[in-house]
């Protein structure tokens, strides 16, 4: 088995090597003292086409492969691990689940814009007493009159993986609120 990488992919890790060394790396002590990112970080990390690396062209992305994604991920890594996961879950665990099971709507009106980073996409994923453990969550959002309610799951006996649901949430909706510290958070007010 040949691990060489190829024209393209040496391109795609010169490019990111680059951009993180060069625009990420002098200014990251900075920013972590202040426990925030850089405001200018993800849209040059847009402006690159590295938001969309591997999202089809017809959805605003570059086409590129997942090695191409390997390789961003891990020249991010070795700069800034909190722009690796950032990266991955923009990528990973939100733009290509639509791509993979999002409706073509979905796709045009979130896929589109994440691809070409004009939105970064974000997944909260946390509970009291249940941290980041998706398969021992308790709540879930139902829709009702055009509003999402977070509610205790009543269907205790079913399987845990069954049952779960991934809402895409803008955060201008109203049960979205940002806390006194600036994070942003799902709330039922009823």
């Amino acid at each position: 088995m040949d691990f060489t990488l190829d024209p393209e992919h040496l391109m795609v890790q010169k490019m990111v090597r680059d951009f993180a060394q060069k625009e990420v790396q002098p200014t990251i002590k900075n920013w972590d003292r202040l426990q925030q990112m850089n405001p200018d970080t993800l849209p040059r990390m847009a402006q690159l086409g590295i938001l969309g690396i591997c999202i089809p062209v017809k959805y605003g992305g570059q086409g590129l492969d997942y090695i191409s994604l390997g390789l961003v991920c891990e020249e991010l890594e070795a700069i800034d691990t909190s722009l690796r996961v950032v990266m991955s879950v923009h990528m990973g665990l939100n733009s290509l689940a639509l791509l993979q099971w999002g409706t073509e709507e979905q796709k045009q009106r979130f896929l589109m814009p994440q691809a070409k980073g004009e939105k970064v996409a974000m997944f909260g994923l946390t509970e009291p007493g249940v941290g980041s453990d998706v398969a021992n969550m308790a709540f879930h959002c139902q829709a009702r009159r055009q509003r999402l309610h977070p509610q205790r799951r009543e269907d205790v006996d079913q399987p845990r993986h069954q049952g779960a649901s991934h809402p895409v949430v803008r955060q201008d909706r109203p049960e979205c609120e940002r806390s006194a510290r600036g994070h942003h958070g799902l709330h039922d007010r009823h």
